[in-house]
């Protein structure tokens, strides 16, 4: 009984160890997202009018530091953005290390289809 103990607790080691071979990084990277909110609040404003919110969004990320991509979330489709039932947002940047940290330069385009002529806009940021 010894022996199988220990014979299994070796085999048991030895897993981990061939999982850590890893794959070389691809040039281009995607990862996405998708929740469900209670309410969406954007700058502390319920956009949502405090009711479920389905929100989702993709991004590319391109190993040189340049990224883009899209997110949307439903709206109450009322208020500010001109009865818009949908906000879709685009972004584009480039991030890279710098100074033992990370530098974020880009821009962010919010958009609200159907909804009011002069309810979209650009964000530029820059994030440290």
């Amino acid at each position: 009984m010894l022996r199988f103990c220990i014979a299994t607790t070796l085999c048991l080691l030895a897993v981990p160890a061939a999982a850590q071979d890893t794959a070389p990084p691809k040039p281009v990277t995607v990862s996405g997202n998708v929740a469900i909110v209670s309410d969406y609040r954007f700058r502390g404003v319920s956009q949502s009018d405090e009711e479920i919110a389905v929100q989702g969004g993709v991004t590319l990320t391109h190993e040189s530091g340049f990224y883009g991509g899209f997110w949307g979330s439903n709206l109450a489709g009322w208020g500010t953005f001109g009865g818009a039932n949908l906000e879709l947002d685009v972004i584009g940047g480039y991030k890279r290390p710098l100074a033992g940290g990370t530098v974020d330069v880009g821009l962010t385009w919010y958009m609200y289809p159907g909804g009011a002529a002069n309810t979209d806009f650009g964000e530029p940021y820059v994030k440290y």
